[in-house]
């Protein structure tokens, strides 16, 4: 009878306790990125009264008699399905598609979470709602000055004040596309404009005049800069009988000015009976520029946009994996840490494995599912009422039994 009173009064205790998850759960529905437990139960102990016997001779064999001694708790388990995305609009707010969590420290530990809704404080520094940093890897000066991500580096806090103007770069290469016409009848002489930058981000004028031979295969080139005439080395460019650059078409040579020559290349082009339309297909070379706003795309490549219309990579944001993420344990402001049982930190760009691709201007909403919620809801009560009712008739019982000796 006793076993029966404590086996109750476990069961209470351990529906109390799945209460205790489910409203958790319920509460945070519209938590970012918060991801739902549930309890399972486990029976605590069954006290053998009899022990089995084996088959003897003309004799069959008997089970053991054993009567069990209530329920506990067997795990809280976090289910790491993905969250629905949802959208905000908001430049700094990211979702993950993928089995990643967002790095973040505070100067000492790193934490690892799935709610990406960032901002950029006063430092320039990308942070979380609590004000830890968020971790990646910055743009740093590599070769010949360039700008550039080196994701085998250890991650650290990502800082966008690093970068905030972008020095003027001098036109050095050009390449051509387009047609000149090879009609007799049609104008003889082509000129194409462009704009090109000198080495303090001034603007010039470069302008190519190519005129046609009496083989329409042959084109002679000339060029000036801002009106004063600039040679060209080879003076010319031939192409075959259908059309295209008679090989080698090595790229013209513009001699500038002193210390300045440019490479222009015409791979690009045609000579058919068409149109003339010579045309641009890329300039290198750029005017100065300040940092305007800044894009993070799904890769993590947070994109300064400057005020020349000029785009760098300033940062790119990092993710972790875990050999066992249900190992992970929650903390406050949805945030999990490392254990024993979660291993140690994959950290690597989105993208990388299983990570996933981010998802900017949406933020992962809760995996509650309340319907399934309010159905634990039922069974919890009804649970938590079936074990006080068995402590109701054992009392009951234990009355009875003081009254015999009335």
């Amino acid at each position: 009878m006793l076993r029966s009173l404590f086996s109750g009064v476990s069961g209470m205790r351990t529906h109390q306790l799945d209460m205790d998850v489910i409203a958790d759960n319920i509460a945070n529905v519209n938590t970012t990125g918060f991801k739902a437990s549930r309890m399972t139960f486990k029976e605590v102990y069954s006290q053998l009264l009899k022990g089995a016997r084996a088959p003897l001779g003309n004799m069959g064999g008997v089970n053991p008699v054993q009567v069990g001694l209530g329920v506990t708790t067997g795990s809280t388990d976090t289910l790491f399905t993905q969250g629905a995305p949802q959208a905000t609009g908001r430049d700094t707010d990211l979702s993950i598609n993928g089995n990643g969590f967002f790095v973040l420290t505070d100067g000492t530990n790193r934490y690892y979470t799935r709610a990406g809704n960032f901002t950029v404080d006063s430092n320039g520094s990308l942070v979380y709602t609590n004000g830890m940093k968020v971790l990646g890897w910055n743009a740093k000066t590599g070769v010949a000055g360039a700008w550039v991500i080196d994701t085998n580096a250890d991650a650290e806090p990502i800082d966008l004040s690093r970068v905030t103007s972008m020095p003027p770069k001098r036109t050095e290469n050009v390449s051509l596309g387009g047609n000149l016409s090879s009609d007799p009848n049609a104008p003889a002489q082509v000129i194409r404009s462009l704009d090109i930058f000198d080495s303090l981000g001034a603007v010039h004028t470069l302008q190519l005049t190519f005129d046609r031979q009496a083989n329409t295969n042959d084109w002679d080139v000339s060029a000036s800069l801002d009106g004063a005439p600039s040679t060209v080395s080879p003076g010319s460019i031939t192409f075959d009988d259908s059309g295209v650059p008679d090989p080698p078409a090595a790229p013209l040579t513009v001699n500038l000015a002193v210390g300045w020559t440019l490479s222009v290349g015409w791979n690009g082009m045609t000579s058919n009976a068409a149109e003339s339309s010579p045309s641009v297909l890329t300039r290198d070379g750029y005017a100065p520029g300040s940092l305007v706003r800044f894009t993070i795309d799904d890769l993590g490549v947070i994109k300064g946009v400057f005020s020349n219309d000029m785009t760098m990579d300033l940062a790119r944001i990092a993710l972790a994996t875990f050999p066992n993420q249900e190992g992970l344990v929650k903390q406050s402001d949805t945030l999990f840490t490392e254990s024993g049982n979660s291993g140690p930190a994959n950290v690597d760009a989105p993208g990388v494995g299983n990570r996933g691709l981010l998802i900017p201007g949406f933020l992962e909403m809760s995996n509650v599912d309340l319907s399934q919620e309010f159905t634990n809801l039922i069974l919890a009560q009804r649970g938590f009422q079936a074990n006080s009712r068995v402590i109701t008739t054992s009392d009951e019982m234990l009355q009875e039994l003081m009254t015999l000796k009335r």
